[in-house]
């Protein structure tokens, strides 16, 4: 209806599991746009106006994002202590992980077969930051999100180490 109106609804993801090549191509530019969005313009611009360095205000975006992500998930968690502080501890390890491959693109270039392949490189990100998985995941896990999705979806299967 609202198409028929002339509205065009806004693009919110561009494929970030399948189509990233990078941690910054993830997040910067697939992964909840219209959040990005709002980081960028409240927290990330701000900052780097002020003088703070790029890596500095994105960790600081981060953070804030852990923050709200703790705070988001409390509200489900029954047994809070068991989750508490593992969405912080993922979305402060993505900072690094950024800055570091910024540094490393500047500096080195992309290597090959990297430099030939946007696949190889999903594939090299998503085994480098997999192991950060369990963190965001554990609180969806043990406040029942995930059973109530399987009961919404009862052909849909999900393993959660």
């Amino acid at each position: 209806m609202l198409a028929c109106g002339g509205f065009v609804p806004r693009t919110m993801w561009r494929a970030p599991l399948l189509a990233s090549t990078s941690a910054a191509d993830f997040w910067g530019r697939r992964w909840n746009l219209l959040i990005h969005g709002l980081f960028r313009r409240t927290v990330f611009r701000p900052l780097t106006e002020r003088g703070v360095p790029g890596w500095g205000a994105g960790a600081i975006a981060f953070a804030l994002s852990g923050a709200f992500h703790e705070y988001a998930f409390a509200l489900q968690q029954p047994a809070q202590r068991a989750s508490f502080g593992r969405c912080l501890a993922f979305f402060l390890a993505q900072a690094p992980a950024v800055s570091a491959e910024k540094r490393l693109r500047r500096l080195l270039g992309v290597p090959p077969p990297f430099d030939r392949s946007s696949a190889a490189c999903t594939l090299a990100w998503t085994l480098l930051l997999m192991p950060f998985a369990p963190l965001f995941l554990h609180p969806l896990k043990t406040s029942g999100t995930f059973a109530t999705i399987l009961e919404l979806v009862p052909r849909l299967a999900v393993a959660v180490p």
